[in-house]
């Protein structure tokens, strides 16, 4: 007993809590709710240090916001869905300003969504943490105690926590939450884990507080209209698509309106009322941009009158009967209070911005064929929702529309402009499909050569099939030599790269990587690479990156760990927005693609076969090869993640130099390699391992 006792006063358990300490605890819970709204509470609590400003929340500096961040107090609506462009103020207003004003007057559990759990991390540390070390009215009421200030979870006094979760169904379900805030709404996926949208999976956790619970959403538009020839039902109606503006259109679909400086009407400051001068440069056409009144003409209101204006600005929305209401009238029969502003009024952007990147990414579309500029610009930049190239009608590529882009041009000749060439193979049941594309400055690529190879090397009498059979990936050595004369000279330039895909029927990825390994160990691995598609899933292409470079991993004890190998990984999506663009552009230049005339004319349909939707590409009812299309989709990704994207004209490498000075050059009078790139050692010319096409066809 008497060692008992010792060990007793050696490892004093730690003292009781008092109970006086209990109650300051919890005394904020039994507070009632304050009657200050959320703007309001923000310039009372909320310090922001920049090197731009620094002091108390001022709402006059984003007026637009109040009315939205206030109706996370109201009982009448039970979610808000703000819809608007970056450089609005709204994830401040909106989420930030909301949980600040939780802390300090409303003391409530409240739980966050960011678009990853990557992403939650950071706007924890960067957003989060930041408030609360620059208000000390914030911060004096964390807890203090053990794990209380953790990245994903937060307690305050009066039992409140502030959660930060990401869109997967194991982090919303299980629990309720009076407050549910989402950020980035578009860029998070349209289904969680087949369990539903998020904003329903949401609202659900807080329905159980009836009209006290709130789900408020925020983002800029992302997703695609879905139909061309919509046109509006009513005063604020938004095109159909999914989303944040889905949504809004479910809501009171309020829009913010600002009084002419003429004629006192009010008008939506909208990116269609700007206007400039015809064939101006992007940037003089910026410095020029105006707006002009919808009810006067009055074309003279210029972006220093801008925060005059948004002073007046105020939101209507529509009301029962077909009119514009303040939110406190007459409003249409809905339980979510939605707000969509567009580019020219938010607080942080300037006119001459938005009209400068418009016509940059129109400029950027009209020179390569890529859309993303564009996109990118009307979605942040102007707030608005796009409407693809390929979904429209006038977008739509057809056979007549390949036919056109026919060169004339003799059995495997390059044009004479071309500075490399590529190969891109895809792997069939029975055979291998080739494509063979010349590319010359700009990216302007002639597709030269198509054909398949479906006989083994060894002339075995059996059927081709790069599933069960090494030694049929064997055929592709020869393509590393393949010679294509270019057009108007004596030599001819082999490619630079051969890239395969490496999925398939059961076995295929195995010998693919077999393959793989076998051109690194023989120095080729630079020449020789693999490619895996990487369509979209989510319904938001615009998170899809093109094409990069990644080593694939592997499970192993529960922990995942990078292989030797390494794919170029496909965003086939906004590739083939890409294709399909290029084949139509009718004259030649960067970005333009052409077809030679020695390919066959089922390629023309190939290249047609699938057609755009809001969720990606897809196949055509009853269309059943689309070969060329997605081999055009693999040439465009080996020449992104090669850089030649990035080609200064005036220093090029020297695999796109001119002929004869390319290092992959060949005289067609000797048949030799003139130039051998830096990067690689001499190669044998010898040309008896070559399997000759009559063996292929």
């Amino acid at each position: 007993m008497r060692e008992i006792g010792q060990a007793f006063e050696d490892h004093q358990l730690p003292p009781f809590a008092s109970a006086r300490d209990a109650a300051l605890l919890a005394l904020p819970a039994l507070v009632p709710p304050s009657r200050v709204s959320v703007s309001q509470s923000a310039e009372k609590v909320r310090l922001l240090n920049s090197p731009a400003y620094r002091g108390l929340w001022d709402n006059s500096v984003t007026p637009y916001m109040v009315e939205p961040a206030d109706v996370l107090n109201s009982r009448v609506f039970e979610a808000e869905a703000f819809c608007g462009p970056a450089r609005t103020g709204k994830t401040d207003a909106l989420l930030l300003n909301g949980i600040a004003h939780r802390i300090v007057y409303q003391p409530r559990n409240i739980h966050v969504v960011h678009m990853t759990k990557d992403t939650g991390r950071k706007f924890s540390k960067e957003k989060i943490d930041k408030m609360l070390r620059d208000s000390p009215e914030l911060s004096k009421r964390l807890t203090g105690e053990r794990n209380s200030n953790n990245t994903f979870d937060k307690a305050f006094m009066g039992g409140m926590t502030l959660t930060i979760d990401w869109p997967a169904i194991s982090q919303l379900s299980g629990y309720e939450s009076p407050d549910m805030f989402g950020t980035d709404y578009d860029r998070m996926p349209l289904d969680i884990d087949g369990e539903g949208d998020l904003f329903s999976l949401m609202r659900k956790r807080n329905e159980t507080y009836f009209s006290q619970g709130m789900t408020c959403v925020e983002s800029s538009p992302g997703h695609p209209i879905l139909d061309e020839d919509w046109k509006p039902e009513a005063w604020h109606d938004a095109p159909p698509t999914t989303g944040i503006l889905s949504i809004y259109n479910m809501g009171t679909r309020g829009r913010w309106y600002w009084p002419c400086p003429h004629c006192e009407e009010k008008f939506e400051p909208i990116f269609d009322l700007l206007k400039w001068e015809k064939g101006a440069s992007p940037s003089e056409a910026g410095e020029m941009a105006k707006m002009k009144c919808p009810h006067c003409g009055y074309a003279d209101i210029t972006h220093d009158l801008k925060r005059e204006l948004q002073s007046y600005g105020v939101w209507l929305h529509e009301g029962r009967h077909g009119d514009l209401v303040t939110l406190d009238g007459d409003i249409r029969p809905t339980t979510i209070a939605s707000h969509w502003m567009q580019g020219p009024a938010a607080a942080f952007s300037t006119w001459k911005q938005l009209v400068q990147r418009f016509l940059e990414g129109v400029e950027h579309y009209r020179k390569t064929g890529d859309e993303g500029p564009l996109k990118t610009t009307v979605n942040v930049d102007r707030g608005e929702p796009y409407l693809p190239r390929a979904m429209s009608k006038s977008g739509a590529l057809t056979v007549n529309d390949v036919r056109k882009k026919v060169i004339q041009l003799a059995e495997r000749t390059a044009p004479g402009n071309t500075r490399f060439i590529t190969i891109v193979v895809d792997v069939q049941g029975a055979y291998f499909i080739c494509h063979a594309d010349a590319w010359a400055d700009g990216l302007e690529r002639t597709l030269i050569d198509r054909f398949r190879i479906f006989k083994p090397i060894d002339d075995a009498d059996r059927p081709f099939d790069p599933a069960r059979y090494h030694e049929d990936w064997l055929t592709l050595d020869a393509l590393l030599k393949r010679e294509y004369r270019v057009d108007g000279t004596e030599f001819s330039l082999v490619p630079i790269v051969v890239a395969s895909d490496s999925a398939g029927e059961p076995g295929v990825t195995e010998k693919a990587y077999e393959y793989w390994r076998r051109k690194q160990s023989e120095g080729l691995g630079d020449r020789f690479r693999l490619l895996k598609g990487n369509s979209n899933k989510t319904g938001d292409v615009s998170t899809q990156r093109r094409a990069y470079t990644k080593q694939i991993e592997r499970s192993s004890n529960g922990k995942k760990a990078a292989t030797d190998i390494s794919l170029i990984w496909v965003g086939t999506d906004i590739l083939k927005d890409e294709v399909t663009a290029s084949l139509r552009r009718t004259e030649p230049g960067a970005g333009s693609y052409h077809i030679s005339s020695q390919i066959d004319v089922d390629a023309y349909a190939e290249f047609c076969a699938e057609r755009r939707t809001a969720k990606g590409w897809q196949m055509k009812p009853g269309v059943k090869r689309n070969e060329a299309l997605d081999l055009s989709c693999y040439g465009k990704a080996v020449v992104i993640v090669i850089g030649a994207e990035k080609i200064d004209p005036s220093n090029p490498p020297d695999w796109a130099l001119p002929v004869p000075q390319n290092s992959c050059t060949v005289d067609n009078r000797s048949q030799t390699l003139m130039v051998q790139s830096r990067d690689e050692p001499p190669k044998d010319t010898e040309r008896s391992d070559w399997v000759e096409d009559k063996d292929w066809f």
